[in-house]
């Protein structure tokens, strides 16, 4: 009797935990690119372009984070972060870059730039 008293306590316990368990994966944005978000991000994307225009690779690096922040990604965005990686000598980075960018969204700049930089390695 004891032990069916104490198998009804445990499965009642977890029954009860089961509905109310939440799982959370860090950096996992439930919400959808608002338009608002969207307009955000490519006026980030756009002051990123402009910074890079001007040399100053700190800025660049800058309004690509606050792009990114906004869920806002494109082959734009993978051609300039992978640009502002080869600038700063971080090539592998800037070849992954680029083909993220041609695999998912068509950037055939990005893979031009990827393909012209493992001619130059070899």
């Amino acid at each position: 009797m004891k032990s069916i008293i104490i198998l009804v306590c445990l499965l009642y316990s977890l029954s009860g935990k089961s509905q109310t368990t939440k799982f959370y994966f860090p950096g996992e944005d439930k919400s959808i690119v608002t338009p608002g978000r969207r307009e955000k991000a490519k006026y980030n994307l756009d002051q990123a372009y402009e910074a890079y225009n001007k040399g100053d690779l700190e800025k660049t690096r800058y309004y690509l984070g606050q792009s990114q922040d906004h869920l806002w990604k494109s082959g734009s965005f993978y051609y300039l972060l992978g640009k502002w990686c080869y600038d700063m000598k971080k090539y592998g980075s800037a070849k992954r870059y680029w083909y993220k960018g041609l695999k998912k969204y068509g950037c055939w700049e990005c893979k031009e730039l990827a393909d012209k930089l493992l001619s130059e390695k070899k």
